[in-house]
């Protein structure tokens, strides 16, 4: 107990001495803790500042954290909700956003101004040293205006309008938890490249050790290779998942990428889809890559990042063949340090050049090599039907190894390992050649991949050996089976051509009956002057254009089944469809179509259901796409459900507003309610509004000073579609309470 609490005098004692260092006061009275960090990942784009924890609850005082003027407020139904934006007086700007309210003199201008323009929502830019404000001021209240959770979100800009992370150099936070590590992906760098004989990227789990995180597996690379880290760290107060301030990659010891979260400009904020790969919930499922892509222009970024052979063509960083050691080193703002150690190697991986089970006797002659030279071991395993794998002795002849199998043994798994550690597995048998009264089928499945398309083969057998893989009439490709039952094959972009592809599969399983499968995939060729077409069904033709355009890409685009119901009201137009494509390459990808006045794109989600991206007809014929996943159009014809009038009791501020708040509580499952519809009177007079979409309330402002009695209110308000409702509600209005301010 002693220990806990000489802790805590401690981390008080140094925040209170850092605090007194600092050239500016902390926005909040209380513990300095956060629940995000400058730089982290956001859908779409980076973080621009720091979450400030309010500990749930809304309505904490924020102060001016210097002498300056409030330059401008903000008020929207999303993004930062309401903002103060505060001009310091040495040129630099403070932003305060998703605040309950303002001083009473600006929420008095604010509601004054978005009633004489007969909109909810505001952006007002104020004279210049009109509003002055001294350090310590209290000039706006906490709140969770635009967001789902109470906090502030606190912004430092410098003279050019940049945001720059507040903590580095400005304010300090008590702090003793290092990053955390998850997982590490290595990404083929080069056309037709592996790692650990997958045309794929491979993903392995760090392990956590007293030392740091290790990677216990070793990576192979036949080609140039990339790496990506998923990283995270954690104040220690509550498990918030923020971004590391620094990421460094080396490799053998020397720098090889350096990845510093200090400043970006806004025009640089959706960078981050060249950056980061995010697919799934949670910090686990978030990759950021350690090597600068096409299209990531941030000065913060430096060094090669990509690592290959000499005489191996692509840029990035020259390495001698053989193995390496790596190592990630995360920082956070307050100096915490974490270290993950991983080994991989450059070389050419062991070919396996023979398999094969003699014709009389029980004998088995397999053959590997090394094209770099070096020794090989070869193990080899038999088995019967589905009884477990049994070793097999071999003994060298020439140079091949022979060994003998068991009887009923009709399968064999032989692995070469070379003298660098990598292993190359491949299945083998040799069965009657039967004919095609059963046959053994498969799936195939597209993939994008970073230059080009990587097939996989999904086989419901083990083929007797590697079964070939074309596309259309072509020359079949290397096809690299990694597991039992699976098989890749790689395209590079201009190979693909034409909208609709013919990729075909055919082998023998390990009975002798054939195995085929068939493809027929629309894969689009997207680039900066392409602008490729399919049809969603109905008539639905959809156009497809890339935001930011590198090099050639590919969009793959299959038929799928409802993953799941629409919600009511809304009714499907054509079929859905699965988008897969790399995201870094396009920027975002954008939809085009003529698609009715009512019919939204729509995105399933594993855990929400349907989620609508945008209805084209109101967004000029265009409908924006983050990511890959399965999309439908619905048309929507239920308007929203205006429900009932209500008061809650609003957190203690400048006091213009009363201190009960009415709201409207507004049902809509369908595309969602456009928050800039809303309208509101008061006994048939203009009102101002706000639509608060995460609690599905439209919130109606009534100044303190309006007198108490009889009231109406009629509200109107819309879909994303166009569907309108209204409704009229009767009430009594209590006299303003004796004190409020």
């Amino acid at each position: 107990m002693k220990g806990t609490l000489l802790r805590c005098a401690l981390i008080a004692a140094l925040t209170a001495s850092a605090a007194r260092a600092e050239v500016y006061l902390w926005p909040l009275h209380g513990p300095r803790r956060l629940s995000s960090s400058f730089g982290e990942y956001r859908g779409g784009h980076y973080h621009a500042g720091i979450d400030l924890r309010t500990g749930g609850r809304i309505g904490l005082p924020c102060r001016a954290i210097g002498d300056g003027w409030v330059s401008r407020l903000r008020i929207g139904p999303a993004g930062y909700g309401k903002a103060l934006y505060l001009r310091l007086d040495d040129g630099r700007t403070a932003v305060y956003a998703h605040v309950e309210g303002f001083t009473r003199s600006l929420d008095s201008l604010a509601f004054d101004r978005r009633l004489d323009s007969g909109s909810s929502w505001c952006d007002i830019r104020l004279t210049r040293g009109r509003w002055r404000v001294a350090a310590g001021d209290t000039i706006c209240w906490s709140g969770a205006s635009g967001t789902s959770a109470p906090h502030l979100h606190f912004e430092m800009r410098d003279e050019r309008g940049r945001p720059f992370d507040p903590l580095d150099g400005l304010f300090a936070v008590p702090d003793e938890s290092a990053p955390i590590f998850s997982g590490l992906r290595a990404i083929p760098a080069s056309r037709g490249g592996r790692v650990s004989g997958r045309l794929l990227p491979a993903e392995r789990l760090f392990r956590a050790t007293r030392s740091g995180f290790v990677l216990p597996d070793t990576l192979y690379a036949d080609g140039a290779i990339g790496f990506a880290v998923s990283v995270w760290d954690e104040q220690g107060y509550g498990r918030y998942a923020m971004a590391p301030s620094r990421i460094e990659l080396l490799v053998d010891g020397e720098r090889v990428y350096l990845i510093e979260n200090r400043s970006f400009s806004y025009d640089q904020s959706g960078e981050i889809v060249f950056e980061t790969d995010a697919r799934g919930e949670g910090p686990a499922n978030r990759y950021t890559a350690l090597f600068r892509r096409p299209g990531n222009t941030r000065e913060d970024r430096s060094g090669p990042g990509i690592v290959r052979r000499p005489g191996e063509p692509g840029g990035g960083r020259a390495l001698a063949a053989g193995l390496h050691r790596g190592a990630i080193v995360a920082t956070d703002a307050a100096g915490n340090e974490s270290r993950a150690a991983f080994v991989f190697g450059l070389h050419d991986a062991p070919v396996v050049e023979e398999t094969r089970r003699l014709e009389s006797g029980t004998g088995v002659v397999v053959a590997a090599a090394d094209p770099d030279g070096g020794a090989v071991a070869g193990r080899l395993w038999g088995r019967a039907g589905e009884n477990p794998w049994r070793p097999i002795s071999l003994s060298p002849i020439g140079r091949a190894l022979r060994g003998d199998a068991a009887p009923g043994e009709d399968l064999f798994r032989f692995e070469a390992r070379d003298d660098e550690g990598e292993v190359v597995t491949a299945w083998f048998a040799s069965p009657p050649a039967r004919g095609e009264a059963e046959m053994a089928f498969c799936e195939l499945v597209c993939v994008p991949a970073e230059h080009g398309l990587v097939v996989r083969g999904i086989l419901d057998a083990v083929p007797a050996e590697p079964p070939r893989m074309r596309l259309g009439r072509r020359k079949p490709a290397a096809v690299a089976c990694a597991r039992e039952r699976e098989c890749e094959a790689f395209f590079p972009h201009d190979a693909v051509s034409g909208e609709t592809v013919l990729f075909a599969l055919d082998g023998r399983d390990r009975r002798g009956y054939p195995v085929e499968g068939r493809k027929a995939a629309r894969i689009l060729r997207l680039g900066a002057a392409d602008e490729p077409r399919f049809d969603a069904g109905d008539g639905l033709i959809v156009e497809l254009r890339a935001e930011r355009a590198f090099d050639t890409t590919l969009v793959a685009v299959a038929e799928e089944p409802l993953p799941g119901p629409p919600p009511p009201g809304l009714r499907p137009v054509g079929r859905p469809f699965a988008l897969d494509f790399l995201p870094w390459r396009v920027g975002r990808l954008r939809l085009l179509c003529e698609a009715g006045e009512a019919t939204g794109l729509f995105r399933w989600d594993e855990r929400r259901g349907w989620r609508c991206n945008g209805v084209p007809a109101r967004e000029e014929g265009r409908v924006d796409v983050d990511e890959p996943g399965v999309y439908a159009f619905f048309l929507d014809g239920l308007p929203p459900e205006v429900r009932f009038v209500a008061r809650e009791e609003r957190p203690a501020a400048s006091g213009f507003y009363r201190s009960r708040a009415l709201y409207v509580e507004v049902d809509e499952t369908g595309s969602g309610i456009d928050p800039w519809s809303a309208a509101v009177t008061l006994d048939n007079r203009p009102a101002v509004c706000e639509w608060d979409g995460i609690r599905k309330r439209l919130y109606v402002l009534v100044p303190a000073g309006r007198p108490g009695g009889a009231l109406v209110v009629g509200v109107e308000i819309s879909d994303r579609a166009g569907n309108r409702s209204a409704g009229e509600f009767g009430l009594t209005l209590e006299e303003t309470a004796e004190g409020e301010r």
